[in-house]
């Protein structure tokens, strides 16, 4: 504690101290050392690196393609796993006095990945086999239908720009704006396999002849022909999946398509939803300048584009023949969101080419080979008078601007270079020296300095005119 005390005691006389030092006179403030807004180029290219997530939510057609589907259960359309990288390059300029607020455009490339799945697809419709047979035909994927994505998103950015320099080497900006797409492309690889099952309804004609026809309720007349996996396992108690697969083999010799575990004739291809969507971005950033003409950006960006798709020309994932669509197909609209960090450079386009690097670019420098202050547009003030040294007549002496620059210590009017008496005020006939008794005779010449007297006499005076002082 006395420690504590003691120390606190010798920290409270030093701030004393302090307070009652004299205070040194002010001085002008230094030289700025780097370009404001103001003065760097208006016109910027912005190069930007972007990867982080991607978010897409669909939203399907009702519309479905299978002739007379009876079942038709599609399941919701998801999608997982979003990435997104890809970059903007841009053209910017700077307007205004301050140059904080700008426009800019050029194009945003993304390429991007996922998976979109949809679950429990299952559909029964009416079909005709080989023999001119109407039956239900029954196909169902054998799992989660998992299609892995590679997106091309091509757009153009039109976008409100703004930059403040907050100092030599820091300072912030931001774009907000709109997005015109004009390309969104999928690449798709399907995992898709799929049961095919078939059920014949028989009909007995008027005529007593006997016929299949499509029954076309939910749920198949019991009297049907169930060429399916449950009747099969019903009716074979204790068969193993080759057995099935065998009785099926045999029914497609017959001419009945039916099959487990099927593959489709294509699982990859490309599909493009139509464009001319509009979105917005949003990108802060945080700057690191190099150089007038060079800073590094690093923030995060944030997308949204709501991509309208009226090419979903056909839905019918698959049929009987196993050729595949891709479930985007059945994709009116999506609406995808990207978001993650942005790193990248600006380059200033133009001269700010800073001979003296006082922070004042040559254009505006008045002074270009001499570090200034940017209140004289760039010129230096040796002796910080206020007065710049090209209009100094006494540039390293603290001077008065009335006198371009040069002292006055005796205060009378008269600056020190052209008075004679610089330390003593005097009058301006004098050339800045003092007569005290006013008898025209300066005080350093006058031998009785405060009695009028004669010139002749030196200053003194002669009263009773014998020409003795």
């Amino acid at each position: 504690m006395k420690r504590l005390l003691l120390l606190m005691g010798i920290t409270a006389g030093c701030i004393a101290a302090n307070a009652q030092a004299p205070t040194a006179p002010k001085t002008a403030p230094k030289p700025t050392k780097y370009s404001k807004d103001a003065d760097l180029s208006r016109l910027v290219i912005d190069l930007n690196l972007k990867g982080g997530g991607l978010m897409q939510k669909y939203s399907l057609t009702n519309e479905n393609l299978y002739n007379s589907a009876v079942v038709y259960n599609r399941g919701e359309l998801k999608f997982n796993n979003g990435m997104s990288f890809g970059g903007d390059l841009q053209l910017g300029v700077f307007l205004g006095k301050n140059r904080h607020f700008g426009i800019g455009t050029g194009i945003l490339y993304f390429s991007q990945s996922g998976e979109a799945t949809m679950e429990n697809f299952n559909v029964a419709n009416k079909e005709t086999d080989s023999k001119g047979n109407a039956y239900r035909q029954i196909i169902t994927a054998t799992d989660k239908i998992t299609e892995k994505l590679t997106i091309t998103n091509i757009n153009l950015p039109l976008v409100l720009k703004y930059k403040n320099r907050l100092s030599q080497k820091w300072g912030v900006t931001g774009d907000v704006g709109l997005l015109f797409n004009f390309q969104h492309s999928n690449s798709y690889n399907s995992n898709a396999m799929f049961d095919y099952e078939a059920v014949y309804r028989l009909q007995t004609n008027s005529d007593g002849t006997k016929s299949y026809v499509f029954d076309n309720t939910v749920t198949p007349d019991v009297n049907s022909l169930f060429y399916t996996k449950s009747y099969f396992y019903q009716s074979h108690p204790g068969a193993t999946k080759a057995d099935l697969d065998a009785y099926f083999l045999q029914k497609r010799t017959e001419g009945i398509n039916v099959a487990t575990g099927v593959k489709p004739t294509n699982t990859t291809g490309d599909y493009a939803m139509t464009t001319g969507s509009v979105g917005f971005i949003i990108q802060p950033a945080v700057n690191y300048f190099l150089s007038d003409n060079f800073a590094l950006n690093l923030g995060v960006y944030y997308t949204y584009q709501s991509i309208a798709n009226s090419n979903n020309i056909n839905n019918k994932i698959i049929d009987k023949g196993g050729n595949y669509n891709t479930v985007l197909k059945s994709v009116t609209s999506n609406d995808a969101q990207s978001f993650g960090v942005n790193l990248g450079v600006r380059y200033f386009i133009g001269n700010n080419k800073d001979t003296d690097e006082d922070g004042i670019p040559d254009k505006k420098d008045s002074c270009v080979n001499e570090p200034g202050l940017a209140a004289f547009h760039g010129c230096p003030d040796r002796d910080k008078d206020g007065v710049p040294d090209r209009k100094d007549e006494c540039p390293d002496v603290f001077g008065l601007a009335q006198f371009n620059g040069c002292p006055d210590r005796d205060g009378d009017g008269i600056p020190d270079k052209a008075d004679a008496c610089p330390d003593v005020a005097g009058l301006a006939k004098y050339q800045g020296c003092p007569d005290r008794d006013g008898d025209g005779v300066i005080d350093k010449n006058d031998d009785c300095p405060d009695v009028p007297g004669l010139a002749s006499l030196r200053g003194c005076p002669d009263r009773d005119g014998d020409g003795v002082p």
